[in-house]
């Protein structure tokens, strides 16, 4: 037995994805990590990203030449659990400085100086932590392009598993394309990518190379290369050389359907009972004994996961905890159990925080018993959690 005191459960709780969340989210270029949550009883999406522009470079007399290779793309399927986060990196379309310095793009884009144009950001899906280690699809992004007097070449394309060297329009080496083991070589002084990073311009007339899994090289008077796009995380992956202008996005979709459950309760005392009730596609059934939408109460306590499933394929499993506390051990105790008639008699209880006793007795109060023998019943309840126990003592 319980009485609820805590619990926020007066209301039955309802879990469904069509209330809280979309099948299809879309992150666009903010210049910082992102986060998605999977939903409940979601267990796959398909993940699609586009690697940013690479950035324009710099014309004589102070123009502006968009020449930067455009963004690779990827597309592929995650497997995933409910509740678990993914995080989101979307590359940047960086903007070019005609007579100066310009920082690469956002996630891996390099940067340039003087006519060069600097690299676009990759863009990428992390799961199990946020660091470079931990990207399971990237697109590449676009190398930067260089200009000055006259155009000296466009930036190359972000991947594919390959990016694309840069263009050269006047005899000098363009910055190769990233690839799936190595960053692609920078020439002229300029540097080469690496893991995650575009090749830096460091110094006049040099470009940067485009973000990726390896990032494109940089290049002095010619085009930057483009970084490499990576698909084996996933499965069914495909990428695409060069198919995104500006910044880079990532769209996850979620490839079944979420079932639709209600509980009656998620936190219940040992002894009492929950109702799991869940909806979707096909007909619902449940693991542990449970029967959908017939209530069910536990042998033992403890945390409990109880997976839904359909005989329709387009419906998520579903997986919900249940918590079932354990009651108070409750121990009635009397000063005395066998006293006469006028004399009184102290009846106290433990190992609960609140005590209710029948028969108008007041817990830890002396009172006088009528002749004859009484079975007196103390309630206890655990202030913490609203569960309760009982026990009896017999006076005479």
């Amino acid at each position: 037995m319980k009485i609820k005191l805590f619990f926020t459960i007066g209301l039955t709780l309802i879990l469904s994805g069509s209330i809280s969340w979309s099948q299809i989210t879309t992150f666009d270029y903010t210049g910082s990590m992102q986060t998605y949550t999977v939903p409940p009883g979601v267990t796959e999406i398909q993940i699609e990203c586009w690697g940013a522009q690479g950035g324009a470079s710099g014309i004589c007399g102070g123009a502006l030449d968009f020449d930067g290779g455009h963004g690779g793309y990827a597309i592929g399927n995650l497997t995933v659990t409910p509740g678990e986060d993914l995080y989101i990196f979307v590359g940047e379309n960086p903007e070019g400085n005609p007579m100066g310095y310009a920082a690469g793009g956002f996630n891996g884009g390099g940067d340039s100086q003087t006519y060069g144009g600097p690299g676009g950001g990759a863009s990428d899906v992390r799961q199990g932590g946020s660091t470079l280690d931990d990207r399971v699809i990237v697109a590449g992004g676009g190398g930067g392009g260089n200009n000055g007097c006259p155009d000296h070449g466009d930036g190359g394309d972000g991947g594919g598993l390959s990016g694309v060297d840069g263009v050269a329009f006047y005899g000098f080496d363009p910055g190769e394309g990233g690839t799936q083991v190595a960053g692609g070589a920078g020439y002229g002084g300029a540097g080469s990518g690496s893991f995650g990073q575009g090749g830096h311009g460091i110094s006049y007339h040099m470009g940067g190379g485009g973000g990726g899994w390896y990032g494109g090289g940089g290049a002095y008077a010619s085009g930057s290369g483009g970084g490499s796009s990576y698909i084996d995380g996933v499965t069914d992956g495909e990428t695409t050389v060069g198919v995104r202008e500006g910044h880079g996005q990532v769209i996850i979709e979620v490839l079944c359907t979420p079932i639709t459950v209600t509980v009656s309760d998620d936190v219940i005392c040992l002894g009492e009972s929950f109702t799991l009730e869940g909806s979707g596609l096909g007909t619902i059934s449940w693991d542990g004994g449970v029967e959908n939408g017939v209530p069910f109460t536990p042998a033992t306590s403890g945390v409990f996961t109880y997976t839904a499933s359909s005989d329709d394929g387009g419906d998520c499993v579903y997986a919900l905890d249940i918590e079932v506390i354990a009651l108070p051990v409750v121990v009635a105790t009397a000063d005395e159990t066998e006293i006469c008639l006028g004399e009184s008699v102290i009846l106290s209880g433990s190992g609960a925080d609140t005590y209710s006793w029948d028969m108008g007795v007041t817990d830890g109060v002396a009172f006088e018993p009528g002749v004859g023998t009484e079975i007196y019943t103390v309630t206890g309840t655990d202030a913490g959690t609203g569960c309760e126990n009982t026990d009896e003592i017999e006076v005479i």
